[in-house]
């Protein structure tokens, strides 16, 4: 039998020296035929194989194919090689399977006694090969071997190393308390106060009650609830009630935790966080509606002095954890220094407000996080629901 081995069994597989052809195939006379159209392949490998292994492997298998011609030598397991030269195969093609399959028809054609197969580890070219009539000895796996050179191997531990700190980073994300990724903001209790005119008339009632009772105790004992002044905070006590409730039916408070469920320390993090346009934000809380004062007393305004909401909003502030907000850009932006793996950090409130009551709708913040050793920043999205709302 003419065993006619593809470049690829040269190349891909164990030195063709080494291996037993007759018990491969199963013949008793087996005779390696090299066809010229390998030798041109093993010679271009030689010098330009990207593997610098295979390179040196195509070098070797010329040298050894030449010794065994010139010495009519047998192959170590004993098996006889011979180049077929001048076969005169008719292709057109240059492309390298098809000149292989067109020696090896010219090579049937040239020996009609003789059992011709073509040994190839190319499926493509087998089922080619197949196609024109050529038996295929396909090559099993266990005589492929794999040469690595100096870059594969380098290629393959800058990959390995590449995993491993995939894999051993940390991972980082945002949610609200308790790992929610959806908050339900509830104005239902202040939403029925507001819309209750027998509530609020009662409220008008009660204060303007209590402003006569202080009044008296200051001296005016004829005030009653026709006086004019009395009647004037009567309105005014009435616009501060529904201002109040439309305060409460507008602002809330939003917290979050950020999260590190990785398997390394998270270090220098920076979160930031855009809000829709119709967002009022700030770091404080918004000031508070100014109570009119009493008539006939010197009570005080209840509301926080501008001086205390700027302090209120340094407090806890470091040059490692710190709060930003840019209320013109609807932006928060948060620094951590480190966040330990498995555990979580609780981000400092963000004071909201919505211009009106008509502007409670759902809506959606998204967030970036980025940090060291994070590959790539992590991107996500928290969700707003009111609940109740009018």
């Amino acid at each position: 039998m003419y065993l006619v081995p593809d470049t690829n069994v040269f190349l891909e597989c164990k030195h063709f020296d080494d291996v037993d052809w007759r018990e491969i195939t199963g013949e008793k006379d087996v005779v390696l035929v090299i066809l010229p159209k390998v030798i041109h392949e093993l010679d271009v490998h030689k010098f330009s194989h990207h593997n610098k292994k295979k390179a040196e492997k195509a070098r070797k298998l010329l040298k050894r194919i030449e010794q065994l011609i010139d010495n009519n030598e047998n192959t170590k397991k004993g098996i006889p090689v011979i180049i077929e030269k001048s076969l005169g195969a008719d292709v057109s093609s240059s492309y390298a399977d098809d000149v292989i399959i067109a020696e090896v028809l010219a090579l049937k054609r040239g020996h009609p006694d003789e059992k011709v197969v073509l040994a190839s580890a190319d499926i493509g070219m087998g089922l080619n090969a197949q196609s024109k009539g050529i038996d295929v000895l396909k090559i099993e796996d266990s005589l492929l071997e794999t040469l690595v050179d100096e870059r594969d191997e380098k290629i393959r531990k800058l990959t390995e190393e590449l995993q491993r700190l995939k894999n051993q980073q940390p991972r980082l994300y945002l949610t609200f308390p308790g790992g929610y990724e959806k908050n339900t903001i509830d104005f239902s209790e202040f939403d029925k106060k507001a819309s209750d005119p027998e509530f609020i008339e009662d409220l008008v009632e009660r204060e303007i009650s209590e402003a006569i009772h202080k009044a008296h105790s200051f001296g005016h004992y004829l005030l009653d609830k026709n006086d004019s002044e009395i009647l004037a905070y009567r309105k005014e006590y009435r616009e501060y009630l529904e201002a109040v409730y439309n305060y409460n039916r507008t602002t809330f408070c939003l917290s979050f935790e950020l999260h590190n469920s990785g398997t390394a320390v998270a270090e220098d993090i920076l979160v930031f966080l855009n809000f829709p346009e119709t967002i009022e934000l700030s770091k404080s809380p918004f000031r508070a509606v100014k109570r009119p004062r009493r008539p006939y007393s010197f009570s005080v305004s209840h509301q926080f002095p501008d001086a205390i909401n700027s302090l209120m909003g340094t407090i806890g502030v470091d040059k490692d954890n710190w709060i930003l907000v840019k209320p013109k850009d609807h932006q928060v932006s948060y620094s951590r220094k480190i966040v330990q793996h498995n555990l979580m950090s609780t981000l400092e409130k963000i004071h909201c407000r919505l211009a009106t009551v008509n502007d409670r709708r759902s809506f959606s913040i998204d967030y970036t996080i980025h940090a060291k050793w994070l590959l790539e920043q992590k991107k996500g999205t928290l969700n707003i629901i009111f609940g109740n709302s009018k």
